[in-house]
């Protein structure tokens, strides 16, 4: 894309419009037939879809009496707006405008709304899974005497998901968590809460909906008696609290970034036997947060 537009020798701002906008670089050059002795030219630019114009050259005043001025602007580019100042001597001025095809990023990739000076690509701390609203997280508290029973739970998910967290926090006593696939599941469940890492309104509608579910059995307050038996098991944590007389510490353990497939997965959380005697039933908050990847 090449254009030339004839100036007129005045004062007056003079707007040269780039017709359909220009995506690219372009390289802008002031030409004379017969220089002027004296004088002065600023170049403003406008965005496309913007009123606002700003400077190419950093509102320096460019002298028009030597080497002709060549500017160099970054593509969006809808109309530039010429001023000559003070002008002496000189004859047919123009301006050309040549266009270069350039890999310019979508607007929406940019700060300073692709525009801006500080302009850099955007980079948001997270995951897209994040952003896209597919983070849950949910919960489990519970208070596991030293002789039992044992608190049963069972993870269900329909699509391949990534978990990316597990933690086991105790404030007294001692636990082990062990999880089984395969397992063969019996009696009553009930839901535990699950919910949104994201939950800003800004994430992309219609909102995703979790469909992976969070359930507990026997062992905890609410009456339900789900248990389940064998299985294989594909997991083990443990941990315990300090032994020492008259102190008191909360601990605790965690797992990171487990990519897992559909299915039904099951865990126990019961007090740790063996070593220094526990005294304390185990309270306990076993937390976790995954990535649906549907």
């Amino acid at each position: 894309m090449i254009n030339i537009f004839p100036l007129l020798l005045n004062s007056d701002p003079q707007i040269l419009p780039i017709t359909g906008g220009a995506s690219g670089s372009l390289v802008i050059r002031l030409q004379f037939e017969t220089l002027p002795s004296a004088g002065f030219i600023s170049i403003e630019a406008r965005r496309p879809g913007s009123d606002s114009w700003f400077s190419i050259h950093n509102n320096v005043a460019i002298p028009v009496t030597s080497i002709p001025p060549q500017f160099l602007l970054d593509g969006g580019t809808s109309a530039l707006r010429v001023t000559l100042v003070g002008l002496s001597g000189g004859a047919s001025p123009s301006i050309s405008v040549t266009g270069n095809d350039t890999a310019t990023p979508p607007s929406e990739l940019l700060t300073d709304g692709g525009y801006g000076a500080s302009r850099r690509l955007r980079v948001d701390p997270g995951q897209t899974g994040f952003f896209a609203g597919r983070f849950f997280r949910s919960y489990i508290e519970a208070l596991v005497p030293v002789a039992g029973p044992s608190v049963q739970f069972r993870f269900t998910s329909p699509v391949d998901f990534i978990l990316w967290l597990q933690s086991l926090e105790l404030t007294q006593g001692a636990t082990e968590l062990r999880v089984y696939t395969g397992a063969t599941p019996s009696g009553t469940w009930g839901q535990r809460p699950v919910i949104g890492v994201n939950r800003m309104a800004q994430r992309p509608q219609p909102y995703y909906s979790a469909q992976c579910t969070l359930e507990i059995g026997a062992g905890v307050p609410g009456g339900f008696t789900g248990s389940f038996t064998g299985g294989a098991e594909v997991d083990v944590l443990k941990v315990r609290t300090s032994a020492a007389n008259n102190t008191a510490q909360n601990v605790g353990d965690s797992w990171t970034e487990r990519g897992l497939p559909a299915g039904t997965y099951y865990g126990r959380l019961q007090t740790l036997a063996g070593g220094l005697n526990v005294n304390d039933p185990a309270q306990l908050i076993y937390a976790l947060t995954w990535e649906e990847r549907p």
